[in-house]
């Protein structure tokens, strides 16, 4: 159990770091392919996909309530299947989290220079700068920034979803579950990750018995209900992009207003989404060298033991990386990593959990979305 972090985290804090990295860029880029794919039914395979979500973060939720740690999938796997394990679990998350941050921050980059024609260069750096800043300031105000933009962008997309479906009304799909649902949902189903951040924020949440498992089922509820409603409200307008579906959305409904909204929940989202990832790379950094498998001074901490070596360190790697013209191509590698650590948790529920048919349950789940995802045909993805 980690004893030298402090516990200054508490459910808002929590809701915003899951929320915020779940709405990172899933919904602007999934939900027109999904609407391709399931032939306007894109709320159904949402809906599958954070009920699969509901049941692995149900075994983060029980795990990580009862032994609170910073190292996420890496501690829990750790605990369930072995140091050996959980090593190179630790290292496959460490990777999946510095790609993420880095291409958060440059898709924000590529929205910024929509607005203002600065660099992207020096955007970039100077976001990760930024939010290297806020992460080791400590997890208190990398939480509490996280709430603030998290709160926007959903106030955004809240506001233009039942803005369309007030005007437009719902359109009921076919509610039978079908290969093409299951493909989708396995598609957009890394869209819900964000309770892996909660997880790893565990150590520094005060009441961890209670705030983990409530702010896993509200992030992932919450996201759902948005993602799905504009899902609706796409239907209810008939003709969108697949490209630009939330864009045609509001822009159908608020003309050039709404591509203004959607622009700017679009940098909010990355924002959050880059924040988080950092958060949750730094603190797997130093607990993995309190274990003693990476280098000691990673462990220092400062100001309410804030770990900012490790902070700095991976703000370091999230720029070099995102400067190396690399992260799309590593953030597909960065998605079956996700898949990857969500299977060994999984597993590692079998041993740690006394209801073992929730573990079985979050495996066939997993296997399920994975497999329909691999029969899309790579130039249809």
């Amino acid at each position: 159990m980690e004893e030298r972090l402090s516990k200054e985290l508490d459910l808002i804090d929590c809701v915003g770091l899951g929320v915020g990295t779940m709405i990172g860029g899933t919904i602007y880029a999934a939900l027109g392919l999904a609407m391709r794919i399931t032939n306007g039914a894109a709320d159904i395979a949402f809906l599958v996909a954070s009920a699969v979500a509901l049941l692995v973060a149900y075994i983060y939720s029980k795990i990580s309530s009862e032994y609170p740690d910073s190292g996420g999938s890496y501690s829990i796997v750790s605990l369930g299947l072995g140091r050996r394990m959980g090593v190179a679990v630790g290292f496959i998350q460490l990777f999946a989290y510095t790609v993420a941050s880095a291409f958060y921050a440059w898709v924000f980059v590529d929205y910024l220079y929509i607005l203002l024609p600065i660099p992207k260069i020096l955007s970039c750096l100077a976001l990760l700068l930024f939010l290297t800043v806020i992460v080791a300031s400590g997890a208190k105000e990398a939480g509490r920034f996280e709430v603030i933009i998290t709160a926007g962008k959903v106030i955004i997309l809240l506001f233009i979803a039942s803005t369309a479906i007030t005007v437009v009304g719902i359109k009921l799909p076919s509610l039978k579950i079908n290969i093409d649902i299951l493909k989708a949902s396995g598609l957009i189903f890394l869209g819900f990750e964000g309770f892996e951040v909660i997880s790893s924020a565990s150590a520094e949440t005060r009441n961890p018995d209670r705030d983990i498992k409530v702010s896993m089922a509200i992030s992932i509820i919450l996201v759902a209900l948005i993602y799905m409603a504009l899902a609706i409200a796409a239907r209810g307008i008939g003709k969108v992009s697949e490209d630009t579906a939330v864009a045609d959305i509001a822009r159908s409904i608020l003309g050039e207003k709404g591509l203004i909204l959607v622009l700017t929940g679009s940098l909010l989202s990355t924002v959050s989404a880059s924040n988080a990832s950092l958060y949750v790379a730094s603190r797997l950094l130093y607990t993995m060298a309190r274990d003693g498998y990476l280098p000691k001074p990673l462990t220092k901490t400062w100001r309410r033991n804030s770990p900012w070596v490790s902070a700095i360190i991976s703000g370091i790697a999230a720029v070099f990386l995102a400067l190396s013209g690399t992260t799309i191509t590593l953030m597909g590698l960065s998605s079956i990593a996700f898949i990857a650590l969500f299977t060994m948790v999984s597993l590692s529920g079998l041993r740690l959990i006394r209801r073992k048919y929730i573990p079985i349950l979050a495996l066939i789940g997993l296997l399920t979305l994975a497999f329909s995802a691999l029969l899309i045909p790579p130039n249809l993805r």
